[in-house]
């Protein structure tokens, strides 16, 4: 148990030193907003009902994966390698909506539109024409 520590701690300079030393060279100046978008559109297919029923089952956490595991994981590369761009990017995230008109920018309004209900589509489906004078001043 005493040799826990020291072997935790070199384990942890290792990987940080290994990280380093891998040298991915990013650019810095794209908005990260974008790299994430691209990455969510790389997101590969979902996985089957079946794999997912078997990495929950008792047999999938304690046995070996099937191969067909590696290459799901294996799809993801391309989507964390736009994550991890992202993740250096020294430009701020803008994700481009312009907040200038106010708070209603993200929320609109929830109020209905006229129109819109159950007499709205009366009115379309009848006609505008035959609804009397005093509705159509409204």
């Amino acid at each position: 148990m005493k040799s826990m520590k020291p072997i935790c701690l070199s384990l942890l300079i290792l990987s940080g030193t290994l990280l380093v030393a891998r040298g991915e060279t990013f650019r810095t100046d794209i908005n990260p907003a974008l790299l994430y978008y691209r990455a969510f559109l790389l997101a590969p297919e979902p996985m089957s009902e079946a794999d997912r029923n078997y990495l929950e089952s008792g047999k999938g956490k304690e046995q070996k994966l099937p191969e067909r595991f590696g290459r799901i994981v294996a799809g993801y590369d391309n989507e964390f390698l736009l994550v991890r761009q992202a993740a250096h990017a020294t430009v701020p995230c803008d994700w481009g909506i312009d907040l200038s008109a106010g708070p209603n920018t993200l929320l609109p309004p929830s109020r209905p539109r006229q129109g819109s209900g159950p007499s709205g589509a009366v009115a379309r489906g009848v006609g505008f024409a035959a609804w009397p004078a005093r509705r159509r001043a409204r």
